[in-house]
């Protein structure tokens, strides 16, 4: 018998942090939401990351790096 523990976690989508965390969760694959979270709570607990949270915030900054424009200084 599997013991299941289940919570229900709530996001402000007028808050621009937490409509982007609701954003990126949504676009994770079944099961890996589950997962991240639990990675990122132990990860506060412990006060360290393991390397796959850090790949995954990596990510993270990549993808909104991304949609920063990049200043252009003419050439002289």
């Amino acid at each position: 018998m599997k013991t299941i523990y289940r919570i229900t976690t709530r996001f402000d989508l007028s808050s621009a942090a937490e409509r982007r965390a609701v954003e990126y969760l949504k676009g994770l694959k079944h099961g890996e939401g589950n997962r991240f979270v639990i990675d990122a709570v132990l990860a506060r607990i412990d006060g360290s990351a393991d390397e796959k949270l850090l790949a995954q915030i990596r990510q993270m900054f990549r993808e909104e790096v991304k949609t920063i424009p990049a200043a252009v200084k003419p050439v002289a």
